[in-house]
Order: C-alpha cells, then structure tokens, then sequence
C-alpha cells in the first residue's frame, strides 16, 4: 500500500509538472529608475552587480534597445506599447500637483494580462498620474500596489516635498519612516511571489525607486566603495550595489515558491483524488508488465521543483539614461537623461528565462520599451487588438531572428521658436527636440545639446575640471538644429553626416513628418493649489479630484 501512495505522489509530481510545462510564463518586469548605461558590471562598470551580471550573462543583452529620454514617457509606453506622441505624454514629466496622466481611454497591460488569467501586482514607482482614482494602479489592472505614486521622494522618509507619499494599495503607510525604500519594496515583492498562488500566473511589475535622486543610502553600502573619491558617485554606487542585492533576493525567492503550488493549485481543488485514482490504476499496469517505479526521492525532486522560477521570464530594463549630477554615467555614449543623443535613450537591458531558447548572447537587434507591450500579450496567450507602436519582438529576443523594427521615434517635442532657446542647457530641458532612428542613421532636430560624461573613478579630479570647461567651450555647447549620425558605426556621435548624406537628412525628415501627424498635443496641465491643499490636509499626496470611490 505504501508503494501504492508513493506512486499516486508521482503521479501528481507528473501532473504538476505537465501544467507547467503548458502554463503562459511568469512574468517579472524590473525597471532600474535612472541607471546609467556604463554603470552594470557587464558593461564594465566597477560598481558590484554579480546578481545582474549572472542573470544578464544567463540570458539575452539587449544591446541596441531604446527607452524614452524620461521616467513618465517611457514607463507610458511599457504600459500601453504606444509612442508618447499617440499619449499625450511626450512633454516633461508629471509633477505632483498636476492634474493630468495616463489617459484612461488607453487598455494597460496588466488589464490585458489580467483578461489573459494572470494574478497582477505592483511594487514601487507608479508616475504615471494619480490626481483620480481612477489614474492610480488598482483602478488601471494591478490587483495589488505598493509604492509611491509621485515621481520622487526621500529614500529613507518617504516624503515628496516634505509630504508622505507611500500607499499599500490606496491606504497610507506611516510606519515605515527610517526604511530604505529599495529593502521596502523588496521585502514587498518577495511576500507577493511566496503568497502567490500559481494556479494563475504571475506578472509582478517592480519598478524601483532607485537608482533616482535623492542621492542616498545605507552607510554600510556607501563605505564599500571608499575608493571612489566623489562623494555623489560613490553614494550612487551604493544605491545600485542594493538594487542587485534586492534582484537576487527577489530571484530567490522565486526559486522557493514551487512547493506552494502543491498545496494551493492541487490540494485545494481535489485533484488529488483523481491523480490517487489514476496513479493506482497506473501502477498496476508498470506492476504487470515489470517496468521500473521511480523512487520516493525522485518523486520528491519533481513534487518540489521550482514552479514558479522555472517558468518566470525576467526582464531588465533602466526608462532613461544616468544623470551626472546624481551619479548616473553614460560613458562613452553621448549625452543624459532628458537628452535624445544616446546617453539619455540607448536603455541598458536584458532578458532570462528557460523559454529563451538561444542564451548566453547579446542582441544587435533593434528594439524599444513599447515593444513589450505586443510581446508580453502574445506571450500570455492574449490578443490585443487594439493600435500599437510596438512590435511583438520574441522571436528576436529568444531566436535571434531579425527584429521586426527598422525605425524608432525618438520623441517629437519641439519647442515653439520663442522658446527655442530657453534652458536649453539645463539637465532636464524642457523641451526635447525631435529624433527618428530608421536603420542605422539616426536624425536630431532642434535638440539641446550635451556632451561625453566619464565617470570620475576613471579619471582624476582635474581632468573632471577639463571635462566640464571643454563642454562650455567646445563644438558641443548649445543647440543642435539639424544631426545625422550613423549609429552602428559611431554609435558615440561623434562624426556628424548632414553636411555629406543631405538626401539621408530629408528621408528622415519626411518620416518625423509623418509622425508629427498622428502626434496629439501634450496633456500637461499647470499645478492645481488644491493638490497642496489636500496633501497638506491629509498629511500624504492623495488624489485631489476624485471621482471614484477609495479602494480599501
């Protein structure tokens, strides 16, 4: 009898192991606030990274993909696989206190993935509007949200301009003043993952707080990298060496939550009757014809694989370039954060996962952040049928077939002429400018310029010095009117080809031309004294002009 039970056990294990096999992918999407594209290990960067490094090394680099050059741009296109340009989001960023964000006319993909059987939670940074409920992550797909909704806030207190800004789904949390935010939201979403009941499959959305300013963390960390003299840079490092600390524990956790399926998917809906039934009857049969039983150990093995990491598709991806001035570098790419050279839009990113069927390799295929979108769907078995920007980019990313992209809009935010000029050597400008990338060549129009930012470990002090005069009092200083690079042979843009390639300049044109016509006009809105008002009032930054009611 006992060989009995064991048996009707392996028979569940077979069972589990089946589903599985069947089952759409977990699906983890991790977004590194404001990395710098030189600053992972794998890219050379001395900061240590070993958890990012593995996965990246494990599976496929994405070596020419492209974000938005700002945070609420690109995390609207990872959202909805449209340009900012078809969203109303192509201009800035949202400020706290202005009424506007993600038009709710546009179907997210965790409301997509959630048609498609997925259980779906947030953790982290939201920034995409939140002055109605309605704009707000459990009123837009999320089952569960816990995080912030503004675009910054003290890492440590939590507080936007001197006002709470933390939420466990709509509520307020005010106990956690002295938490690191990245430990938060790790602690956050490894509770998610062990609580998860694999029945269904999980899209977990965890877009950290970090690496973005303030510039801070815990002292153990910053004291690591003693060997870096800038202060900022070596606060910076801190901040990342924590992001991946909090990557491997969230993988780990991954890897554990197998046995939870046994008890939650199986135990709770019977099926352990029938699999009993069928494992007798299966038994007898090996029994007559004298072929082998697998051992209690083996059986075991199988029972207590790791479901959910073996079938979780890992993805990487920073929604800008670094910033200088908060310890964020590019090198040797051109430019920043808020820039469309470069350095603000070539995204550091890869891909993990046992779907993957070619591993271990770096992708030249062009690729951008709304091409999640169409492909995570089609992953899940779903789909959309709505209009998109993006393309379903899996087989390129698992196959290493050719990309079906041979262009990428940029942005298109021009400024009126009158403004042309204002602040347009500021971190942030205001305005972007204009950039199309279609092949190799890529085309700037009326963008602020910037220059090639190194990081000072790799160089001392006075030659920072010279690297900031030189910016002031060189070729790159002020304004580009019109830039043609060919990015795949100086993908540094250095050499500038619209003098030489005049015809190469006007095809391009005519393709931002043709995008300016399907462009709807920006959606921000002034800041609104009532968000202050009610921020102040309830002592955390809240939705001001509700519509619907609170979820508790």
């Amino acid at each position: 009898m006992v060989r009995f039970s064991w048996f009707a056990f392996f028979f569940i294990a077979v069972v589990l192991e089946t589903a599985n096999g069947s089952k759409p992918p977990n699906i983890v999407l991790t977004v590194i606030d404001d990395l710098g594209w030189s600053d992972v290990g794998f890219q050379g960067s001395v900061i240590h990274t070993p958890n990012i490094n593995r996965l990246a090394a494990e599976g496929v680099i994405l070596d020419n993909y492209y974000v938005q050059p700002m945070c609420t741009p690109t995390r609207s296109t990872l959202m909805t696989g449209r340009y900012p340009i078809h969203t109303g989001l192509q201009h800035s960023v949202i400020l706290p206190s202005q009424p506007y964000g993600l038009p709710l006319n546009f179907k997210t993909l965790p409301e997509t993935l959630q048609d498609a059987g997925y259980a779906t939670h947030m953790v982290g940074k939201w920034h995409l509007g939140f002055f109605e409920w309605s704009y707000t992550p459990t009123y837009r797909g999320f089952e569960s949200f816990y995080g912030f909704y503004t675009d910054m806030e003290d890492h440590f207190e939590h507080e936007r301009l001197g006002i709470l800004d933390l939420r466990d789904d709509t509520l307020p949390v005010r106990d956690k003043d002295g938490t690191y935010s990245a430990n938060l939201f790790t602690k956050q979403a490894v509770q998610v993952i062990m609580e998860h009941n694999s029945s269904r499959p999980l899209f977990l959305y965890l877009p950290f707080q970090n690496v973005h300013g303030p510039v801070q963390a815990p002292q153990k960390y910053i004291d690591k990298y003693s060997f870096i003299e800038n202060k900022t840079r070596r606060t910076y490092a801190a901040m990342l060496d924590i992001v991946d600390e909090a990557i491997g524990n969230v993988t780990r956790s991954l890897e554990k939550a197998g046995p939870v399926v046994w008890y939650k998917s199986v135990l709770s809906k019977a099926y352990i009757v029938g699999a009993c039934l069928v494992g007798i009857l299966y038994f007898k049969t090996l029994n007559l014809l004298n072929l082998p039983i697998p051992s209690s150990a083996e059986t075991w093995k199988i029972v207590t694989k790791n479901v959910l990491w073996d079938n979780t598709l890992f993805i990487f991806t920073t929604d800008n370039g670094g910033r200088p001035k908060s310890g964020g570098y590019n090198w040797p790419l051109r430019g920043q954060k808020g820039s469309l050279l470069e350095g603000g839009v070539r995204g550091v990113a890869f891909v993990h996962g046992p779907m993957l069927k070619k591993t271990g390799v770096k992708s030249k295929e062009l690729l951008h952040s709304t091409d999640w979108y169409p492909t995570l769907i089609n992953l899940a078995g779903k789909k959309e049928g709505g209009r998109v920007d993006g393309f379903d980019v899996w087989e390129t990313i698992s196959t290493g077939k050719p990309s079906p992209r041979t262009e990428i809009l940029l942005n298109i935010d021009l400024a009126p002429k009158e403004k042309r000029y204002r602040g347009m050597e500021s971190i942030h400008p205001y305005y972007q400018g204009a950039a199309i990338r279609v092949a190799d060549m890529k085309l700037l129009v009326s963008c602020p310029n910037s220059t090639w930012f190194k990081p000072p470990e790799l160089y001392n002090k006075e030659m920072v010095i010279i690297s900031f005069y030189h910016f002031q009092n060189s070729q790159v200083k002020g304004f580009i009117e019109v830039a043609l690079y060919n990015i795949t042979a100086d993908p540094t843009e250095h050499n500038d080809l619209s003098q030489k390639l005049p015809d190469v300049v006007q095809k391009l044109q005519e393709r931002l031309e043709f995008y300016k016509r399907s462009a709807v006009t920006p959606l921000n809105k002034p800041t609104d004294s009532q968000a202050w008002d009610v921020a102040r009032k309830d002592s955390i930054w809240t939705p001001w002009r509700s519509t619907v009611g609170e979820k508790a």
